[in-house]
């Protein structure tokens, strides 16, 4: 039997289904919105250049998400840094705000070494090469300032010019020959940053 349809009545539940959607679609826009902007502060807001790099890298165990990201992923393919077990990857931990990362002795001359030293407290990278003389140690340092995006190069000889270049001509070739497809900068272009040489 055929009858008239009301011209108020719906002719089908479509109407019915896209008003549930509607809120879900919502939803799911702000999360996508809410990541694409965490990874943009994250990479290019927060992260102006290699040594921004090397530090939150570093130093995200100690972030929300830190239970889920590998901590050493920029440090544990640079063969020339020791490589440590998982278990002691945060054992080396001083006080609950330092993270240190040394080189293999075998990359290095006799009595020489260098380290970084990550601190958490501060937002300072220390990238430190010390020499041992006969007369005692030479020590030759860049302190890099998270919050001024600053450089900062001391020596206790700074006599000692041809030291001066040890992070650009020996511990950056090596990081970024490991991290070359890991990190948009690179020798040519170390993003943004202020240097500043105490002995100038």
């Amino acid at each position: 039997m055929w009858t008239r349809k009301h011209p108020n009545q719906s002719v089908s539940n479509g109407g019915i289904s896209m008003k549930k959607r509607t809120p879900r679609l919502i939803a799911l826009a702000l999360l996508c919105l809410i990541a694409i902007s965490a990874y943009v502060y994250c990479s290019y807001v927060r992260v102006q250049n290699v040594f921004d790099q090397m530090y939150f890298s570093r130093t995200q165990f100690n972030s929300w998400f830190g239970g889920f990201t590998n901590s050493r992923y920029l440090f544990e393919d640079v063969l020339q840094i020791k490589n440590p077990s998982k278990d002691t990857v945060n054992g080396t931990i001083e006080m609950g705000n330092k993270v240190y990362e040394h080189y293999d002795s075998k990359f290095l001359e006799d009595g020489h070494r260098i380290a970084f030293c990550f601190n958490m407290t501060s937002h300072i990278l220390y990238i430190d090469y010390t020499v041992e003389t006969e007369g005692g140690q030479e020590w030759y340092e860049y302190i890099y300032n998270v919050d001024q995006k600053s450089l900062t190069y001391k020596t206790s000889n700074p006599e000692n010019i041809e030291m001066k270049q040890f992070l650009f001509d020996r511990v950056l070739p090596d990081w970024f020959a490991a991290n070359g497809l890991k990190t948009r900068f690179s020798l040519q272009n170390l993003g943004h940053y202020t240097l500043i040489d105490t002995t100038a």
